[in-house]
């Protein structure tokens, strides 16, 4: 398969990692809206829009950009010329995409594959399967670990010239759920979000 890649931030970076490690399929082309950048193994990067010079060579465009502001956009723009996968996750804003990838599909007679990451996407099938299975309601904890996208978030905020977010697990919540398995805590009871910002 011929692929692509748009957004060369970690994702971006740790795909193209992926394709040159397993060797079975053909990195094209990466694009960002970022100038000056250069790949580690060569691969040629193109601005963003340039991408539809290469709509006869990929077979699918991996979208690699943030949720906040990135894919809301890029998705739309790439599936005028390509099937795409993207990970969008911002979990307010999903029908919503959703429905203008749909437009662009049905205009443009492309495929999309849209918020297919970690959450949502791996552990909402999870959580889909393991509902159905168990009495109780599962819950999932996230961290000790850096939040990619909430600190992503932070950094395009006014003023802010560099952050990042920790994501901690709230101890006696996660007690009180292996306790009660019915106990169904509210999702900002869950965890702690350590933000350092300068």
């Amino acid at each position: 398969m011929k692929i692509g890649i748009c957004g060369y931030g970690n994702l971006g970076q740790a795909i193209e990692l992926k394709i040159k490690k397993e060797g079975t399929d053909e990195l094209v082309a990466i694009f960002s809206r970022r100038e000056n950048i250069l790949s580690k193994f060569g691969t040629s990067i193109f601005k963003i829009e340039e991408a539809k010079k290469f709509k006869d060579e990929i077979d699918v465009m991996v979208m690699c950009g943030g949720s906040q502001e990135d894919l809301l956009w890029q998705s739309p723009l790439m599936l005028k010329d390509f099937d795409i996968i993207d990970t969008f996750d911002t979990h307010s804003k999903i029908n919503y995409h959703k429905k203008n990838l749909e437009k662009v599909c049905n205009e443009f007679g492309h495929k999309a594959i849209y918020s297919c990451g970690w959450d949502p996407g791996l552990f909402s099938i999870i959580r889909t399967i393991a509902g159905n299975i168990f009495e109780n309601k599962p819950q999932t904890f996230w961290g000790n670990g850096v939040s990619q996208g909430h600190s992503e978030a932070l950094r395009n905020i006014k003023g802010i010239s560099d952050a990042i977010q920790f994501t901690v697990p709230n101890e006696a919540i996660l007690e009180q759920v292996k306790e009660d398995v019915t106990k169904v805590p509210e999702e900002n009871e869950k965890h702690k979000r350590m933000c350092f910002i300068s």
